[in-house]
């Protein structure tokens, strides 16, 4: 494996609202990239879960929280700021729902493209129109907005790591019931030493990792955090297949940058 001359650090959590929303843009903007460098139809695929799930977890926060106290602080124009962005949310969801829909690579390819170009266009809107207006409008507020959408954030990050169904959820693959427990403990020996390897090389949290089993199971998750106790597990999407996670295993993972590598595990230390 290629070593990295970069040095380990841990993503801080941003201290305001809109650095928080301008955070989750920068991470949705690097797994399009990635996406976009990726050469494999189906690792494309794979990629786009991980992009669905993010922008899942941001439009709640927004729309449960800051987008709320922004449309009762603002102005005229700052409202019709708030009801164009929940008009782009809608919009997104729909590509989003033709994506799931779409069988054939290329029109995959084309309509992923089109989502792309719509989240940059709101990106865009939001940091450039919406969020110097917010800053204006919410600014005796800011901290309390702040300290609301980090509390949400962590307790839904907190529920999918212990496999609770949220409404962040737009999307997942899971065709059978399994014990969360179960396959999370084989895939912790298999995974920790890997990620902690790469950490070490100087790959950055949080990282986005795709495990493939050799029986067709797969399974997104993001992870925050790794101590001497295992994995920050934020489980995002899977598909499970009778014995879950059989190895060997593939694992596609992508840092905080977008650098990514893909390893392959024959064995729990990996």
């Amino acid at each position: 494996m290629a070593q990295h001359d970069h040095v380990n650090e841990t993503m801080t959590e941003p201290d305001d609202a809109m650095a928080m929303l301008k955070a989750d843009h920068r991470q949705v903007r690097i797994l399009l990239q990635q996406y976009e460098a990726t050469p494999d139809p189906y690792l494309k695929q794979i990629i786009a879960e991980h992009v669905f799930a993010e922008l899942a977890l941001h439009a709640l926060l927004e729309e449960t929280i800051f987008y709320p106290a922004l449309a009762e602080l603002a102005d005229a124009a700052g409202k019709q700021l708030v009801d164009d962005a929940l008009q782009d949310h809608q919009r997104l969801r729909g590509l989003i729902t033709d994506l799931r829909e779409i069988d054939d690579d290329a029109a995959f390819e084309a309509r992923c493209h089109a989502l792309r170009d719509h989240v940059d266009q709101h990106i865009e809107e939001e940091e450039s129109a919406m969020f110097p207006q917010a800053a204006q409008a919410l600014r005796e507020h800011l901290e309390e907005i702040t300290a609301l959408m980090q509390a949400r954030k962590a307790e839904i990050l907190a529920s999918q790591r212990k496999g609770v169904p949220s409404e962040v959820s737009w999307h997942t693959h899971e065709r059978r019931k399994h014990a969360m427990a179960d396959w999370r403990e084989a895939l912790q020996h298999a995974m920790y030493p890997v990620l902690t390897r790469l950490l070490q090389e100087g790959f950055v949290l949080p990282l986005y990792v795709t495990c493939i089993g050799r029986n067709g199971s797969m399974m997104c998750g993001r992870y925050d955090d790794i101590d001497a106790t295992g994995l920050d597990f934020t489980f995002e999407a899977s598909h499970l297949e009778g014995e879950a996670f059989p190895l060997s295993m593939h694992m596609l993972i992508v840092d905080q940058r977008g650098e990514a590598v893909h390893v392959r595990c024959d064995h729990e230390s990996g």
